[in-house]
């Protein structure tokens, strides 16, 4: 059995696999230590580790890992299962890497793009042969809220809690907001599809992210969801490197 940690700036997840399957998975908000620690507890089956850190460095040693447990503490420098165009991967979000791990093994041999919907909407792009190009990043949801109210006198903090879109025109301001937003990135994600269909054909688009529910029903065409793509890329690149 495989763990996978993907810790956050606010929280941890965690998954557990037998091979490809995914049995179970969870969020905590305790420190990391601690929630490692009660996983292996309650699990001793559990044979190899990933972990896998919004920060620049995971101290192995503060995290509690048993000797005998094979472990992976992600990098810009762990071997990965694709190729990389990346011009700078030590910048590069371990999370990013894992997506795109993650959606050349749903779609092999496909032209895919992983889209993923926190606190940054990012995209990117893996080809038919498994080579990682690159993408795009630009804020969230939130982060467009906030960015709108602290950037002036009048318009207020959004906090957009609805799980069916705005209408395109708005009739107050809180609903003019939210129009400009979240179908502002539905726009984006659609015109960043057209736009790259035209040079990778028949292209496969993945969506993750804590708001990806909001934008499967309008972009349709050729959208595939699902909301634990870090935790299967972070396997996929543990069983890569297991001896």
């Amino acid at each position: 059995m495989q763990l996978c940690i993907d810790i956050g700036n606010s929280r941890l997840k965690y998954g557990l696999f037998d091979g490809t399957e995914l049995l179970l998975h969870g969020a905590d908000e305790r420190q990391a230590p601690f929630v490692i620690k009660e996983l292996f507890e309650d699990h001793p089956q559990i044979g190899s580790v990933i972990i896998s850190s919004v920060s620049d460095e995971v101290d192995a040693e503060l995290v509690p890992i048993p000797e005998t447990i094979h472990h992976v503490i992600l990098d810009w420098e762990t071997p990965v299962p694709i190729k990389s165009l990346y011009s700078s991967p030590e910048t590069l979000g371990h999370d990013r890497i894992a997506l795109a791990v993650a959606g050349s093994e749903k779609f092999p041999n496909c032209n895919t793009l992983i889209i993923d919907i926190g606190t940054c909407m990012t995209m990117d792009l893996v080809d038919s042969s498994g080579t990682y190009h690159g993408g795009a990043i630009s804020p969230g949801m939130e982060l467009r809220f906030r960015s709108m109210h602290e950037g002036t006198s009048r318009l207020p903090l959004v906090d957009f809690a609805s799980k069916k879109l705005p209408d395109q025109i708005g009739k107050t301001t809180r609903e003019c907001m939210e129009s400009g937003v979240i179908l502002g990135m539905a726009h984006e994600i659609r015109g960043t599809i057209k736009e790259l269909n035209k040079e990778f054909e028949d292209l496969k688009v993945l969506l993750t992210g804590g708001q990806h529910h909001l934008f499967e029903v309008p972009l349709k065409n050729s959208i595939f969801a699902d909301p634990n793509l870090v935790l299967r890329g972070l396997n996929h690149i543990l069983l890569y490197n297991l001896p």
